[in-house]
């Protein structure tokens, strides 16, 4: 078969949530199913060669890129309103083609699945940021239309999207998410776990969010459990919140001051990757 994925998660200079989940897909399918051809498709303007040195990770035998020379966000932009083909730019060959990331363009090859993780944007639009939640108001119905198959990540977001969307309900499926056990292990040096403690200040025990610091995550909630809990202990564990800034943050930093827990709770900003077993 031929098995096309849109990497427009995995191309950007800092991997999220939806991107590790694409790459995890990608990296076991191919080994999985060696005598298959996936493809690794992609819009650019310029710069290519970079974003095939972001793919290089996941480029075997049997993978490899395929990108058309335009403008991706301009394509998104106005196929959401004209139905300008995909496969005017990525051609016929895909038998199969997967978005991770809500949207299934107009015309596209062979059968196509779409990963929809949540329905935050309708439950709580205030978190969303505008530019999102206006590509989902206007997108999202016609890409799940299109869709062969919906795929969600948990039991309680398909019965969300069924609650929004009930006529898209036999086409959705849960596939729960994985565990990259290369990526996330124990890691067993005390020097290399003191380096990242030294780096971001942590001097004693720690509670640990990881993950991108905005509302829609539930942080400001989160902050005041943990006021709750330190109440009268003389010396109580950080809450460290490990991430890169997200959209409408200032509110979280703003309770933080709001409940004196500066010397408590530590934003540690975007970590890295060989960071992240250590701290975790």
């Amino acid at each position: 078969m031929h098995i096309a994925f849109d990497v427009l998660p995995l191309i950007g200079c800092r991997m999220t949530g939806i991107g590790y989940c694409e790459a995890g897909q990608i990296q076991a399918l191919s080994k999985m199913y060696p005598d298959d051809e996936f493809l690794l498709q992609f819009f650019s303007r310029k710069n290519e060669e970079i974003k095939i040195q972001r793919l290089q990770p996941y480029l075997r035998e049997n993978v490899q890129p395929h990108w058309a020379k335009a403008s991706g966000y301009v394509y998104r932009l106005v196929s959401n309103f004209l139905p300008i083909s995909y496969r005017h730019y990525f051609g016929d060959k895909a038998e199969v083609t997967h978005f991770f990331n809500y949207i299934v363009p107009p015309k596209v090859a062979g059968k196509t699945v779409v990963t929809v993780h949540d329905m935050v944007y309708k439950t709580f639009p205030e978190t969303v940021r505008g530019r999102t939640r206006y590509m989902l108001d206007t997108g999202l119905k016609k890409s799940m239309k299109r869709a062969t198959r919906i795929v969600t990540d948990s039991e309680f977001s398909k019965q969300e999207i069924i609650r929004y969307f009930p006529q898209f309900a036999d086409k959705i499926r849960v596939v729960y998410c994985g565990v990259n056990t290369e990526r996330f292990h124990p890691v067993e040096d005390a020097a290399t776990i003191q380096a990242v403690r030294d780096k971001y200040g942590i001097d004693r025990e720690y509670f640990l969010y990881l993950g991108t610091v905005e509302p829609r995550k539930n942080l400001e909630r989160l902050i005041a459990a943990y006021d709750q809990f330190r109440q009268g202990k003389t010396a109580p564990p950080y809450l460290v919140l490990a991430g890169g800034k997200g959209w409408l943050d200032s509110g979280i930093y703003k309770k933080v001051e709001e409940l004196g827990l500066g010397d408590l709770v530590k934003f540690t900003e975007y970590v890295p990757d060989e960071e992240i077993c250590p701290l975790m």
